[in-house]
């Protein structure tokens, strides 16, 4: 199901960001990656960021949740499920996005489920498998009494042309401990022991807090690549996390500039979309300015990220969409990918190709393919902000 033909698999992400202001304690059973901040701004909500074992091509890398497409996430299982929530078969906004959009989402798999549904369903699949977060939202009628039960007694979205992105809702802090790793188990073995799971807990993921971020393929080169959609999720609190220690060997709750200094200190390993992506976060010390950026820009639509990488004298670049240096030709095609494999080579330094172009947005490595800075001259596509320059962490004074 994940690599439909090509040379890579695909897959879904979702970025957790959570609001610390009424959390009970949002660093419990969690990892700590740092003790104290090196950076001078407040941040009133934490991204989750797992680590990868040491195992593959990204060991020990500390990532978002997420992992490839299965079929079950097609299964017509979840329209039934759905429609007996009440859920409107057609999902509205969430499955009519207008603005741009990546090939693996406008594929015709001729499935039941819509792309944009099955691809939010995987992210939340996986971030409950690999952090035992579960973000569904209960029916009106529940199968577990519990102390909490106006928190998801509100009816589930309808179908509607008002786009909006709601906070999320998470299940798993109110649930038995034993109840939820059994589960886990039982997923993690079986992709469509979800759909059962929720069944069973009479819940359906939700797809309606998860709005689009962007889309990434893991460059040419790689052992293993990844055709990726990135969802972001605000949630007002920051709720538990059992990382499954298999895949994930660890798990930490940071703000955005806690992560990107800590990399930028080499005590921790951001590969190139969450580094990215965290540059942009990075913007909003707020979660409810982030937020409302999220929901203006959700519906907007979204490239896939298909870098292309130079040599140079002096180390090397990944030029994306809008640089100078990026192929003239459409990046959404299988011909125009096939050119970005090929990796080229510029008899010049770093500093005079930036220097002798003027649109920019691109990646600079150390001949060891450290990474150096982001350089970005032009308007993000699709609403989107542009990274800050990771010069402003590895300038940042040391207290």
């Amino acid at each position: 199901m994940g690599s439909t033909g090509k040379t890579w698999k695909e897959a879904a992400s979702v970025i957790l960001l959570a609001g610390t202001k009424g959390s009970r304690n949002p660093g419990r059973n969690l990892h700590r990656i740092s003790q104290s901040s090196t950076v001078p701004r407040v941040f009133d909500y934490r991204v989750l960021l797992l680590t990868r074992n040491f195992r593959g091509s990204s060991a020990g890398a500390h990532v978002f949740p997420g992992g490839a497409i299965d079929k079950a996430d097609f299964s017509k299982s979840w329209l039934e499920l759905f429609a007996e929530a009440g859920v409107s078969r057609d999902f509205g906004t969430l499955s009519s996005i207008k603005g741009p959009r990546p090939p693996m989402l406008v594929a015709d798999r001729q499935l039941p489920v819509p792309n944009d549904i099955a691809f939010r369903i995987c992210a939340i699949r996986e971030a409950f498998e690999e952090s035992g977060v579960l973000l569904v939202k209960k029916f009106p009628k529940y199968l577990y009494t519990t102390t909490k039960e106006d928190k998801y007694s509100s009816h589930l979205p309808q179908a509607s042309t008002k786009e909006t992105v709601p906070y999320g809702s998470v299940l798993s802090d109110d649930l038995p401990s034993d109840l939820l790793k059994t589960w886990r188990q039982r997923v993690h073995k079986d992709a469509s022991q979800f759909v059962t799971l929720c069944k069973e807990l009479r819940c359906v993921p939700d797809v309606w807090a998860l709005a689009e971020w962007t889309n990434w393929l893991t460059p040419a080169g790689n052992p293993r690549r990844y055709d990726t959609m990135f969802y972001t999720c605000c949630l007002e609190n920051v709720p538990h996390v059992d990382h499954d220690k298999s895949e994930m060997i660890q798990s930490q709750w940071a703000h955005p500039e806690e992560a990107i200094q800590l990399f930028c200190d080499g005590r921790i390993n951001l590969i190139g979309p969450q580094l990215f992506e965290l540059l942009r976060i990075a913007r909003f010390p707020m979660l409810h300015d982030l937020h409302n950026f999220i929901s203006r820009r959700a519906f907007l639509g979204c490239h896939r990220n298909c870098p292309k990488r130079y040599s140079m004298q002096d180390g090397a670049i990944s030029v994306y969409e809008g640089d100078d240096l990026y192929p003239s030709e459409s990046s959404t095609d299988e011909a125009s990918i096939a050119s970005l494999e090929i990796r080229g080579h510029l008899e010049e330094t770093i500093d005079y190709s930036r220097n002798h172009c003027h649109n920019l947005n691109r990646m600079e490595f150390h001949e060891s393919m450290s990474l150096r800075d982001y350089q970005c001259t032009i308007p993000m596509s699709c609403g989107h902000v542009t990274p800050r320059s990771l010069k402003e962490f590895q300038t940042t004074p040391k207290l």
